[in-house]
């Protein structure tokens, strides 16, 4: 649901489904937070680029809907 929230709000705004350094600021700080409970950073790496991919799936389909076609999303 909130993957389908937030390519809608991509969708209206022309932005882009993938943003590099957003996804890698993302992963920074959820393997800071991990570190504190003990995870390890190359879990919590895959587990979140795991859960963007499927993500980004989702928000491409969405934005593809609604008319901006950016393809770059892997």
């Amino acid at each position: 649901k909130l993957s389908e929230e937030v390519g809608e709000i991509k969708s209206k705004l022309g932005l882009p489904v993938f943003v590099p350094e957003r996804e890698a600021e993302v992963i920074n700080n959820r393997q800071n937070l991990g570190r504190i409970h003990g995870l390890r950073d190359r879990f919590v790496r895959v587990l979140f680029k795991l859960i963007m991919f499927e993500s980004k799936k989702v928000q491409k389909e969405l934005v593809n809907m609604y008319g901006n076609l950016d393809e770059k999303y892997y």
